[in-house]
């Protein structure tokens, strides 16, 4: 989903994402978009920039459907859901147990999800015995994960670069290795690493490591806020809210994100909201609405 200004010249200006997929997609929407010609707005017979909200969608014709894969994504899915109840009463013992058994025989297969949790199970022994701990061969695990192009993995092998000594040297691609490790975590980012969507949000916002620039802490931030992480939610309505000279759109655009934390449990957010609720405009209102339908839309998608 994007916003834009039409110009009076019909053409599209300020072309922004305002809910994200990445994977590169965003960018070829905003590619896309910058082609399209529109009929401009119209105000007492002149022609006046207008700004629009425009939802792109993507097909992908000749594109194989792997049944196979999609059984295994199917078996990691479910398992991976009962395992985020481990610790309540809605998933009993057996069905946790059956759920490890599952990620076993799938990391068998060399799929890479279960490949890397494999790999997570084995540094930290929470597991075990069903999965013995060995540090060592659990690093081994996802960095295979990570040749296999899977998120997580990329960001977990590049945060424990960036925690380590800093390196000074170069690499056989001729970039340093600090350089790489920002690569890496930003490529772990667009291949839907939330946690690391989360750090270069939280890095660019700050200015630790790598130059501050808003802009991109927001693009960061609204990856994982499109993915239903609260803090993601909250960290990218306030660098919206809080900004000086901060223009209408964003303004809303940032209640309906710490709307949408709010609802999370956020009391923070919800502050804000309601306090803000007596100022806006019927209008404004009513664009909030529909921006927190169109989040909350994308997040049922990616979740």
């Amino acid at each position: 989903m994007l916003q834009l200004v039409v110009t009076e010249k019909g053409r599209p200006a300020d072309v922004q994402v305002i809910s994200p997929l990445g994977y590169g997609l965003d960018e070829n929407a905003v590619a896309a978009i910058q082609k399209w010609e529109f009929v401009p707005g119209q105000k007492d017979g002149a022609a006046v920039p207008v700004r629009a909200t425009i939802e792109v969608n993507f097909r992908f014709p000749g594109t194989a459907f792997d049944e196979g894969y999609e059984r295994r994504r199917t078996q990691f899915n479910v398992a991976l859901q009962a395992l985020r109840h481990v610790d309540t009463t809605t998933v009993s013992q057996a069905a946790k147990d059956r759920a490890v058994q599952s990620m076993i025989h799938l990391d068998q297969q060399n799929f890479p999800g279960a490949v890397y949790l494999i790999g997570m199970w084995k540094i930290s022994g929470e597991m075990a015995p069903a999965v013995a701990q060995d540090a060592m061969a659990g690093w081994v695990k996802i960095a295979q994960a990570a040749k296999k192009s899977y998120g997580p993995a990329i960001y977990r092998l590049a945060k424990r670069s960036l925690d380590g000594p800093t390196g000074s040297g170069k690499t056989g691609d001729d970039e340093t290795a600090d350089d790489k490790t920002w690569n890496d975590l930003r490529r772990a980012a667009v291949l839907g690493s939330r946690e690391a969507q989360f750090l270069l949000g939280d890095r660019y916002e700050k200015g630790d490591g790598v130059e501050q620039s808003m802009d991109r802490a927001k693009n960061y931030f609204r990856l994982c806020a499109a993915g239903g992480e609260r803090e993601c939610q909250i960290r990218l309505g306030h660098l919206m809210f809080d900004a000086p000279h901060r223009p209408d759109y964003e303004y809303e655009q940032a209640l309906a994100w710490l709307s949408l934390a709010a609802d999370q449990g956020s009391g923070d957010a919800r502050e804000v909201v309601q306090r803000e609720a007596a100022n806006l405009t019927p209008a404004q209102s009513k664009t909030i609405a529909t921006l927190k339908r169109q989040f909350s839309g994308t997040i049922e998608q990616a979740q």
